[in-house]
């Protein structure tokens, strides 16, 4: 049986396409960063800063993560996945992150039914 750990999953990267990647805000590093080649950081949160990284464009998506705020985020569906498209049509690549990397972000990538997103549930 795996051992499933809180600490390693909110330490991991995770690629949603060869240009999107998906994490906790623990996840971030100056190495991955350069690794990686991200051009791009997508802050869900409210109150994590952004990390010090001069080369790296960030965004700030100001969303609570409290089930009263939840419809606030689809206001930025849109706008997310324009960005995420002019980053990665100009060959960049992008990191969208909350806390864990697993409620705010993932529901920015992940749209059901919106084919203007990059990553569709029937594409995975």
């Amino acid at each position: 049986m795996a051992c499933f750990s809180i600490a390693g999953m909110l330490g991991q990267l995770s690629p949603i396409t060869d240009s999107l990647f998906l994490c906790g805000f623990q996840a971030i590093t100056p190495q991955r960063l350069k690794q990686k080649a991200i051009k791009l950081i997508i802050n869900a949160t409210v109150d994590v800063p952004n990390p010090p990284a001069s080369a790296v464009e960030m965004w700030r998506i100001p969303v609570h993560d409290r089930p009263h705020y939840a419809s606030k985020l689809s206001t930025y569906f849109d706008e997310v996945a324009d960005k995420i498209h002019q980053v990665n049509s100009k060959g960049g690549k992008v990191i969208v992150h909350c806390v864990a990397g697993v409620s705010r972000s993932a529901t920015l990538v992940i749209v059901p039914g919106d084919t203007k997103f990059f990553v569709n549930l029937s594409d995975i």
